[in-house]
Formats: C-alpha cells, structure tokens, sequence
C-alpha cells in the first residue's frame, strides 16, 4: 500500500486508540512514547471533535467554544452535563497538539478567557461561568465583552488575564 493509510475503527465508546489504551492500562500519550508513534493526520489539520464522554455515555448536552482573539484558533471546548439528579458536571475538552488527540482534560496554562474573541469591545464584565457570559453578552448588547475564565473559583489564578489591560473598565 502506498500513501497514507487511514484505519477507522469508530463506535459509540471510542475509538481504536481508546481500545489499546483500555487493554494496555495506559494515557494516550504514554501509548505513544511506549510504541515510539508521532500521530500525524495526513492533511495536517485537527480533526473535529467527537465531543462523546464514556463517562456520561453521551455527548454534552451544551458546550462553549474558546476562540483566539481573531477566531481563527480554537483553544478548546467546556462541556455541560445536565445529570439525572438535576445536578450539572462542566468537563473540558481540547486539542492535546502533543499527542494529536482530544482529550477531557483542563486546558492547558496559563488558560484562555472565554469569549476573547469579543474582546475588541469598549467595557469589560467578568462573570462566572460560560452560560452566565452568554447570557449577560445577549442582554448588554455589542459595546461590552463579557468574559469568564475556565476551571472554577479554584482555577482564578490559571488564566492569562493580559487581554484585559486594554479596558479602562472592568466590572
């Protein structure tokens, strides 16, 4: 066979890389190093996302995409859960460019803001939580940039907080 060769073994629970990571007991990125592989896709792009957690058995049920300041980078993904017990669970979502794959897993430091590529706008909002932003955006209207951060109360100090240095106001 000549060229690049594609194997496609895909189902509900995964895919093939999940299948030898379940049988070696292993992280993609240890799998890789293990088996001396550089997974690179032929057109050199990334891959959609597949958004399925095999934790929840099913894809989000609402998900925010963080954007570069000019959108044309996407950072990665924060995915709500809505459980059974009424209760929510936010997991994160992003391009791991390590081991070319999506992983759960926080993005990596320091963290973008959610919404930067709004940030062009003439008053700044911070607020907790991507759903608050969207909806506080959609009430403001187009002169304000509201923005959260990714990771909780917990996380605060993780994100990369230079885009604000421009606004002179800051709520």
């Amino acid at each position: 066979v000549e060229g690049p060769v594609t194997l496609k073994v895909f189902d509900e629970s995964g895919d093939v890389i999940d299948l030898f990571c379940y049988i070696e007991n292993t992280t993609v990125g240890n799998l890789l190093k293990k088996y001396n592989l550089s997974p690179i896709r032929p057109d050199n792009t990334i891959p959609k996302p597949n958004f399925f957690s095999k934790k929840y058995g099913k894809k989000p049920d609402k998900y925010y995409t963080y954007y570069s300041e000019d959108k044309s980078k996407i950072f990665g993904y924060i995915c709500r859960f809505n459980l059974p017990d009424g209760k929510k669970d936010i997991l994160p979502y992003h391009y791991d460019s390590e081991v070319k794959y999506f992983r759960w897993k926080a993005f990596p430091e320091p963290r973008p803001l959610y919404n930067l590529h709004n940030s062009n706008r003439k008053i700044c909002l911070i607020v907790e939580g991507e759903k608050t932003a969207d909806a506080a955006q959609n009430i403001l209207g187009d002169d304000w940039f509201v923005t959260t951060w990714s990771g909780g109360c917990k996380a605060l100090n993780k994100s990369d907080w230079k885009a604000l240095d421009k606004f002179d106001k800051i709520y």
